[in-house]
């Protein structure tokens, strides 16, 4: 018997709109992809942009890990002045940031155009 192990894909997209930086997350943020997840949105703060977006909408789940790292860039951003926003229209983003707190501490928006307006 062979058993196969597959490793989800998080695809991770940065730009840059007028004042501020927006980061474009999709797939799963786990175990398996929290070093590129905290990796990206670390590489998103230098040099540091006035306004910082996080775009989750397309992540399907985000575990301890990925709370973890967007704790961590909520202190560094904070540190740097950087408005930190984070888009999360979903349940499976959304319901884990409520159960630890992280909505009180974050900046949350329904879109994109939210975030940015």
């Amino acid at each position: 018997m062979t058993l196969t192990f597959r490793r989800d894909k998080l695809d991770i997209q940065a730009e840059h709109t007028g004042q501020a930086r927006v980061v474009e997350v999709s797939g799963e943020v786990d175990l398996a992809t929290k070093s590129q997840f905290d990796a990206e949105l670390s590489a998103a703060l230098e040099p540091p942009a006035p306004v910082l977006v996080i775009d989750l909408s397309e992540v399907g789940f985000l575990s301890s890990c990925g709370l973890q790292v967007l704790t961590e860039l909520a202190e560094r951003a904070e540190r740097q002045r950087c408005d930190l926003r984070v888009v999360c229209a979903g349940r499976p983003v959304r319901r884990p940031l409520e159960i630890v707190g992280l909505d009180r501490r974050l900046r949350l928006f329904g879109s994109r155009e939210q975030a940015l307006g």
